[in-house]
């Protein structure tokens, strides 16, 4: 059973991927370990402007919380160099959050984008 601090590690860890769906950019100050997301999730959401993100794990332990979650949105724009396709895309994102007093201070993770071209190919 998660203690109190692990439930609060994982309730900032969904809030920020709602934040950053709703084009929220203050999220990116409040946890310094997005940097790196700060740079491409804007492009992403370009890519797909009405994309949504459903977390389907959430496991924390310590000061740590994964998530497995699945991205879905319409292929509007430029994405990794291939042209908007118009499709629905949906691809998996895995990641490892470690956090300090309530705030990402390390971010990892793996995106499934291989899936999302394959996707996005022409037929």
């Amino acid at each position: 059973m998660a203690t109190d601090s692990e439930e609060r590690n994982k309730a900032v860890v969904r809030e920020v991927n709602e934040r950053m769906v709703r084009r929220d950019m203050t999220v990116y100050d409040d946890h310094p370990g997005l940097s790196e997301t700060r740079q491409f999730f804007p492009r992403l959401l370009q890519a797909f402007p009405d994309l949504a993100v459903r977390i389907e794990t959430i496991i924390a332990e310590g000061d740590h919380v994964a998530i497995h979650a699945w991205y879905e949105g319409t292929h509007k724009g430029e994405l990794m160099g291939y042209t908007p396709s118009g499709r629905r895309l949906r691809f998996q994102v895995v990641s490892i959050d470690r956090l300090e007093h309530g705030r990402i201070v390390q971010h990892n993770a793996e995106a499934g984008f291989a899936r999302a071209i394959f996707q996005a190919r022409p037929h």
